[in-house]
């Protein structure tokens, strides 16, 4: 009896601690790790704080002499990457970026592989490193990375740049773009965002397109419009009348007013097909 009571206070207490083992766990086990918290929002939230990009920077102009190093270690003006009118598209990255410059490099490069106008030809493509301590072999590295999976090699070399500078230079280039960085001491790499600028042959913020992943059609119609119709076809250049960017869309759209200007100008040329026989033959048969 007495041992009958024994196993019976064993079995009680062993529930007892495996109910309370489950009450106080089982919070802390159904915890979920990869919903931020309240805590993890507000530190993101302070740490992309003054970052960003300014759009209405789209218009302003470059200063064309600032000065850069390329991937081969040569000293380069802005301007000089603006030979025979030619736009350019430009990236702000830093090469050690261990996230976000990757996933722009990569975006940017695949859109080129379907890009039917040519680097080095239409336009160029320059990348600038926002981190004024990294050098030109660094530069030369990440260039010949990218250059080794992708289809055309020649163009790549010819179109493609790979800048380093000062920091004075950086700063003043970044502030003309509007592309807000910081330095994050606890990650211990750069807060920023991801564009791709799209620069007039004159050396004028043309479009900002933002994002990691860019539509082939879309860069090329800005590409025609920041060449103010100088690259393209014909027929591409006839197409712009048609669209417009729409920065919420982040992509050019069809711009319904041009269509009904368009549309009313080939209204009155059919008329004036049409009708115009008929003026000539009243003409003759007034003079006669």
């Amino acid at each position: 009896m007495k041992k009958q009571i024994l196993v019976n206070n064993f079995l009680c207490g062993s529930m007892f601690l495996v109910m309370s083992f489950t009450f106080f766990c089982l919070p802390v086990m159904s915890y979920d790790t990869e919903t931020p918290t309240k805590y993890d929002i507000e530190k993101e939230n302070k740490k992309m704080e003054n970052v960003g990009i300014d759009i209405a920077k789209k218009g302003e102009a470059l200063n064309l002499n600032l000065s850069f190093t390329n991937e081969a270690g040569e000293t380069k003006s802005l301007g000089s990457f603006f030979k025979q009118g030619k736009p350019v598209l430009l990236s702000m990255v830093y090469y050690e970026c261990p996230s976000l410059c990757g996933l722009h490099m990569n975006g940017v490069t695949a859109a080129l592989k379907d890009l039917e106008l040519k680097a080095g030809q239409d336009f160029n493509w320059i990348t600038v490193s926002m981190d004024s301590k990294e050098g030109h072999q660094l530069a030369f590295d990440k260039k010949e990375n990218y250059i080794k999976n992708f289809p055309k090699k020649d163009e790549a070399r010819q179109g493609w740049n790979f800048l380093v500078g000062t920091e004075e230079n950086v700063k003043e280039l970044t502030s003309q773009l509007g592309f807000t960085y910081k330095w994050d001491a606890e990650s211990q790499q750069f807060a920023h965002s991801s564009a791709i600028y799209v620069i007039s042959n004159q050396g004028q913020i043309s479009q900002i397109i933002s994002g990691v992943e860019f539509d082939p059609k879309t860069l090329k119609l800005a590409l025609i419009e920041a060449s103010e119709g100088k690259v393209g076809s014909f027929i591409d250049r006839a197409m712009m009348m048609c669209f417009a960017f729409n920065p919420k869309k982040n992509k050019y759209t069809i711009y319904a007013y041009n269509i009904m200007k368009i549309g009313a100008l080939l209204t009155l040329f059919l008329l004036g097909v049409f009708l115009l026989p008929s003026w000539i033959s009243n003409l003759r048969s007034k003079k006669i």
